[in-house]
């Protein structure tokens, strides 16, 4: 996901003074933790789908349906996902998932119906965030 504007605010982020960075730092990685919790919240849900009997290792799961976040089975997604943090030289935090097959769950295959859980989990924390950060950032232009 690409965010308009972005390299304007980096540039406009340097120029504040070193209080103000920390805030907004905080702000971004506080975002950040927000957003993996939501993440990790969805597809930590049952899922809808009719469970079954599985092999190896021996466990009954019941799948997510197309359109719901994908249901934990043996956890590999929910560990896959991370949080690279803002810091002062990178004023970007990032919520990645780490799993080879994270983008065919989120959008889907010719065989697999999409079971989203980014960004669904940005769409409901970023407003929030949003208006931290752009408060954060007006106080410390004004600064």
């Amino acid at each position: 996901m690409k965010i308009k504007g972005a390299d304007k605010l980096a540039r406009k982020f340097i120029r504040m003074d070193q209080g103000s960075r920390e805030a907004v730092v905080k702000g971004l990685n506080r975002w950040a933790v927000t957003a993996h919790r939501e993440v990790v919240k969805s597809i930590s849900a049952k899922g809808g789908g009719v469970p079954s009997q599985k092999a190896s290792p021996k466990r009954v799961h019941a799948p997510s349906v197309p359109g719901q976040p994908p249901a934990t089975d043996l956890g590999g997604l929910r560990q896959g996902v991370l949080i690279h943090p803002a810091t002062f030289q990178r004023p970007f935090a990032f919520v990645i998932s780490t799993a080879k097959y994270s983008a065919w769950l989120e959008y889907g295959t010719r065989h697999i119906l999409p079971r989203p859980f980014m960004g669904p989990a940005f769409m409901k924390t970023a407003p929030g965030a949003l208006k931290d950060i752009q408060s954060l950032m007006k106080r410390g232009l004004k600064a």
